[in-house]
């Protein structure tokens, strides 16, 4: 979702993992993804509009990118990001 202040939030996202391709994600691993439930991790999405014109707000999505841990402000500078439900809830 878009803050107020612009930025965009991933939330309800699950611990993130390791890829060996911060780029494009394969039809197996999307559909791996669709079915997992949602997480308690909330991440800012660094350059977001640049991975993907707009981020579909309020729905499913596979984010990849590097990940950036800091104390109340972890970040994934965005190298891919897709939708694959339209709804956060969806499994």
């Amino acid at each position: 979702s878009q803050r107020a202040d612009g930025e965009w939030m991933l939330t309800k996202a699950t611990e993130p993992v390791r890829t060996r391709n911060p780029k494009e994600s394969s039809p197996d691993e999307l559909k791996a993804l669709a079915a997992q439930s949602p997480g308690a991790h909330t991440f800012r999405l660094m350059d977001a509009t640049a991975a993907n014109t707009h981020p579909p707000a309020h729905h499913k999505v596979v984010a990849k990118g590097f990940l950036i841990r800091q104390p109340g402000d972890d970040r994934i500078n965005t190298s891919d990001l897709q939708s694959i439900a339209p709804s956060c809830s969806d499994r």
